[in-house]
């Protein structure tokens, strides 16, 4: 017999595994997201990538401790004119009891002098330690001990004396006034010209 018209043969379609909706699997309680996220290994080298950062501060970028290098070199930079100046002032003191200095002389009290006055210089550097209320103190007080020391030496002790402490207190009392503030340096000069002139002492010789 010949099929009727008009009636549609169903056809049966294969049964297909449904699973969850999109929605359904992103449907996580936020609490069990920030859970997961945190153990994720995602999360830990974001963590050690961002942490640097949060941590940087602007005194962190400004402010590098200097290194050994750096320090020495400084060294180097402050010890030729002071050391120039420690070796000019023995040379003067000689002349001035008409003492010819001679070359082996000069090298060995630079021998003395200078690692002394190098490790003065290596401990106290200018950009450290300037700012600070109790370092102006202490330069302002060796610039009164220095500067005072070497008006009564001259003044009051014998020639051999004076050729031996004074370019080391010359020294030391210039470093210190370089070192002070302005308002500290010129206290410090006026209280030891302010001595000088009480005690009538000489500023020259």
């Amino acid at each position: 017999m010949a099929p009727k018209k008009g009636v549609k043969k169903q056809t049966s379609k294969p049964d297909i595994p449904t699973g969850p909706r999109p929605s359904e699997i992103l449907d996580i309680p936020e609490s069990e997201q920030r859970r997961l996220i945190q153990q994720s290994e995602l999360f830990k080298n974001a963590a050690s990538l961002t942490a640097p950062e949060l941590d940087r501060g602007p005194e962190a970028d400004s402010a590098k401790a200097a290194t050994l290098g750096d320090e020495i070199f400084n060294l180097f930079l402050l010890i030729i004119p002071f050391g120039s100046l420690l070796l000019m002032m023995d040379i003067l003191i000689h002349q001035q009891y008409t003492q010819t200095p001679t070359f082996k002389g000069e090298v060995s009290r630079m021998t003395e002098m200078l690692p002394i006055f190098a490790i003065l210089i290596f401990y106290t550097p200018p950009d450290r330690y300037k700012h600070l209320a109790f370092y102006q103190a202490f330069l302002f007080l060796i610039s009164l001990s220095a500067g005072g020391r070497l008006i009564w030496v001259v003044n009051k002790s014998n020639y051999l004396r004076v050729m031996r402490q004074t370019p080391a207190l010359a020294t030391v009392w210039v470093y210190a006034v370089w070192e002070l503030n302005l308002a500290a340096a010129v206290a410090s000069l006026v209280l030891v010209g302010g001595w000088v002139w009480y005690t009538g002492l000489k500023m020259v010789f």
